[in-house]
């Protein structure tokens, strides 16, 4: 028996898992490994108040590793500073290094990820404030749905202007993202400026 495991998603599927890879064919299962969901994180920050359990599985998800970092003993704010804005903390540059993991341009897909992260919603907001055209936007968007860094909702009104609403909201940190990456991005980027 031969176990595969591995954190890549788009390597496992493209170069070990695919048509022309070399163990195409041969596997006899697959599994894929969720994070915790919010019932088992919260069993685990005993230590916390329930909206101090809400406020850590938005920022962190139910990633074991990333649980691992957290201190049930310490605020939510202490956990910020020991984990996300120390650099020498492994949480430190997580998202741009599993961003990196998944994509070969990470700049772009950084770029329009913050974009959203900073509450640009629609194609024509987050192109303009990532410096591309739609298309172009379009394309890398795409990906981080496949990778499941993003998810897209339409949203309808009465009278809706110029059609449906697209709104692009970056999900827990499967990649951690959503208020993790916000925290990264306000947090981390407003101490570099």
């Amino acid at each position: 028996m031969l176990i595969l495991c591995g954190s890549s998603m788009s390597y496992m599927e493209d170069h070990v898992l695919a048509y022309r890879a070399p163990l195409y064919g041969r596997r006899t299962a697959q599994m894929k490994v969720l994070p915790f969901d919010f019932e088992e994180v919260c069993e685990y920050f005993s230590g916390f108040l329930a909206e101090e359990k809400a406020l850590m599985y938005g920022i962190v998800g139910g990633t074991p590793q990333y649980l691992l970092q957290m201190n049930d003993q310490w605020s939510i704010e202490e956990n910020i500073k020991n984990t996300f804005l120390n650099p020498t903390s492994s949480l430190f540059e997580e998202p741009e290094n599993l961003l990196k993991q998944e994509v070969r341009e990470a700049t772009l897909y950084n770029a329009i990820i913050t974009a959203i992260a900073t509450g640009s919603s629609r194609m024509s907001e987050i192109s303009t404030k990532v410096g591309e055209n739609t298309s172009v936007c379009a394309t890398y968007l795409k990906n981080l749905i496949s990778l499941g860094l993003i998810k897209k909702k339409h949203l309808m009104e009465k009278k809706p202007l110029g059609g449906q609403f697209i709104v692009l909201r970056i999900i827990c940190f499967d990649f951690g993202i959503d208020l993790f990456q916000r925290i990264v991005l306000l947090f981390i980027e407003g101490q570099q400026i």
